[in-house]
C-alpha cells in the first residue's frame, strides 16, 4: 500500500516537473523575443556619427536638434536632462538620475531569466528523483521483477534532467543578451552626456569662464 502510494506521488511529481519545465521554456522564450524587439526598435544605431554632429554644434539648440533627429532610448534620457539644467553639473545629475530610473525597463524580465537559469538544472534534478522513485517502486511492487521495466522508468527520470539543463541554458543567453544591452544603452548615455558636458554650451558654464 505503502509502495503503491509513493509510487502514485512520484509520477505525478515527475509529471508537475516536466510541466513546469515546459512552461517555463515557452515563458521565457516569449519574454527574450519581447526584449529583443524592444532593444531592436529603440536602441540609438549611429552612436559614434551623433556623437560627431554634437562636436560640430554650436549651442544647446543644435545638440538638442540632432538629438532629436536621433530617437532612442540614450537621446530621449539625454534631452530630458537638457530641458531646464542651467550648468553643466545639473545636466550631469539629472541624466544620471534619469538613467538609473531607465535602467528598471531595460533590465526588464532579466530576474525571470536567472530564477530559469539557476533553477532549471534543480528542478531537473527533483524530477529525476521522483522519477528514480517511480521506477523502484514499480519494481518493489511487481508480481515478477522485471528489470527492463525498472530501466525503462531511470531512462525517463533522466530525462528531466535533461531538461532541466537545456531550459537553463538558453535562459543564461538571454539574461546575458539583456544585461549587455543594458550596458550598452548606459554607456551611450554616459558618452553622449560626457561630449555635450565638454562643450561648455550652457549659459552659466559661458558666464563662469567670461568671469575667470
Amino acid at each position: 500500500m505503502f509502495e503503491r502510494g509513493l509510487a502514485e506521488f512520484a509520477l505525478y511529481g515527475n509529471r508537475i516537473v516536466l510541466l513546469v519545465l515546459v512552461l517555463a521554456s515557452v515563458i521565457n522564450v516569449g519574454l527574450f523575443i519581447e526584449r529583443r524587439r524592444f532593444f531592436h526598435r529603440h536602441l540609438l544605431r549611429d552612436a559614434h556619427g551623433l556623437g560627431e554632429r554634437i562636436l560640430r554644434a554650436s549651442s544647446l539648440a543644435q545638440v538638442q536638434s540632432e538629438l532629436s533627429a536621433a530617437p532612442s532610448l540614450e537621446t530621449q534620457l539625454v534631452v530630458a536632462g537638457l530641458d531646464g539644467a542651467d550648468t553643466t553639473p545639473e545636466f550631469e545629475k539629472r541624466v544620471e538620475g534619469r538613467t538609473a530610473l531607465a535602467r528598471v525597463q531595460w533590465e526588464r524580465f532579466t530576474g525571470v531569466f536567472a530564477w530559469t537559469s539557476s533553477n532549471g538544472p534543480l528542478a531537473g534534478l527533483l524530477g529525476t528523483v521522483l522519477g528514480l522513485m517511480k521506477a523502484f517502486s514499480d519494481l518493489a511492487v511487481a508480481a515478477i521483477p522485471e528489470p527492463r521495466v525498472a530501466l525503462a522508468g531511470i531512462s525517463d527520470a533522466l530525462l528531466t534532467t535533461v531538461l532541466g539543463i537545456v531550459v537553463a541554458i538558453p535562459a543564461t543567453a538571454f539574461y546575458n543578451y539583456c544585461k549587455l544591452r543594458g550596458r550598452k544603452a548606459s554607456a551611450g548615455v554616459n558618452a553622449l552626456t560626457a561630449l555635450i558636458a565638454s562643450r561648455n554650451l550652457f549659459p552659466s558654464d559661458s558666464r563662469g569662464n567670461a568671469e575667470s
